[in-house]
């Protein structure tokens, strides 16, 4: 048995052994994901405009050529020396360069908060607006390595003007056991996919190409499997319950977008059976504008429907955030219930053409847990 044990045990460390220094040979190899590009990637910035009370603090930042090892690093001493706020747009324009170094790349990206686009030499109206893109007259690559730093970014944007591929990785000088290096180097990318809160269908796509090969991707399937979100992450449901003393049951729907959080919340009120909506959302530095505009209206799959008077309950700031309440009558709950999306607008006039608030937040997850609560609620 002492023999056995000592057998084992000297098995695993030897395969342990075999995995950390193949692992370490993957780290210092050359893997690249498409390019024989010898250049570095440069970064150039374009700083907010004035006023940035109107504009608002986003950067521009323009990311060119070939990703080396140390694109990160140059990267994050650019945020820091200029102060670069998150949700600062970073636009990428690289035919691919070091796997490693574009994984990296989007670690950094994500740590400071970052947008990701693909273009080049973009107007101020784009740096500003991705959701633009097309308006950029010259067009833009994001090839295997500058795809993988693309997916760290917190909202990423994409159009069609521009192309957007990815494919298997390969070493320049190969690799002689090559099944297990592509085995950890699998598990790594997906590692990483997961951090960046990336579907693994992306990881589907990238081994539909060969590594000499290049899958390209229209901007309508990277909104399919979840890469491209326009500045919109998807929406979060859940039923919860306050703590006690008040023992109510509420569903809660929030997502992050580039305007900042929105919320949107159901309560019921045990006692009289009662539900009640409850808007989140920040207005941008217009806190003043939101509480005085007088007319206040639900957003149903595009539709305006304005509440009336007495079914207005409260607004106030908190922390720099409008929260609102509101009591839903029989006509708002069936909206509700049988919506796709679902939104609030404040408005200086119900006919006006610009609001302040939020539409077009999907309610798919939401509508099972609101007919739950609507039932515990009529209890």
């Amino acid at each position: 048995m002492p023999f056995q044990v000592k057998h084992e045990y000297s098995f695993v460390m030897k395969h342990v052994l075999v995995v950390l220094a193949l692992l370490l040979t993957v780290l210092q190899s050359p893997i690249s994901v498409a390019s024989d590009e010898s250049e570095t990637m440069t970064f150039s910035l374009v700083p907010p405009p004035e006023p940035v009370a109107v504009f608002g603090d986003s950067w521009g930042i323009y990311a060119e050529g070939f990703i080396d090892a140390e694109a990160a690093n140059r990267l994050e001493s650019l945020i820091k020396a200029n102060g670069i706020s998150p949700y600062s747009v970073l636009y990428l324009n690289s035919p691919g360069g070091s796997l490693f170094g574009g994984i990296e790349l989007g670690r950094v990206i994500k740590k400071y908060g970052l947008s990701t686009s693909v273009g080049r030499n973009a107007s101020v109206l784009h740096m500003h607006h991705p959701e633009f893109a097309e308006l950029n007259n010259e067009n833009a690559r994001c090839f295997s390595a500058c795809a993988l730093a693309y997916l760290g970014g917190t909202f990423r944007y994409f159009s069609d003007r521009h192309v957007f591929g990815a494919h298997r990785f390969y070493s320049v000088d190969g690799f002689e056991d090559g099944e297990d290096r592509a085995q950890i180097i699998s598990a790594f990318i997906l590692n990483y996919l997961k951090e960046v809160g990336i579907p693994e269908q992306f990881f589907i796509e990238m081994t539909r190409a060969g590594p000499m090969d290049m899958a390209l991707l229209s901007k309508a399937e990277l909104e399919r499997i979840g890469v491209v979100n326009n500045g919109f992450e998807a929406a979060r449901w859940s039923l919860e319950a306050l703590p006690e003393p008040y023992s109510a049951l509420y569903l809660k729907g929030e997502r992050d977008t580039r305007y900042g959080m929105n919320k949107f919340l159901m309560l019921c009120e045990p006692e009289k059976g009662e539900l009640f909506l409850h808007i989140i959302f920040d207005p941008q530095g217009r806190q003043d504008e939101v509480l005085a505009m007088p007319a206040m209206s639900l957003i149903i799959d595009s539709d305006y429907y304005p509440f009336d008077e007495f079914l207005r309950s409260d607004r106030r700031i908190v922390n720099e955030w409008l929260n609102a309440a509101f009591t839903l009558n029989d006509h708002f709950v069936e909206k509700i219930a049988r919506s796709n999306t679902v939104g609030m607008a404040f408005q200086w006039a119900y006919d006006a053409p610009i609001f302040l608030g939020f539409q077009g937040m999907e309610f798919d997850g939401g509508r099972a847990l609101f007919s739950g609560l609507r039932a515990a609620c009529a209890r």
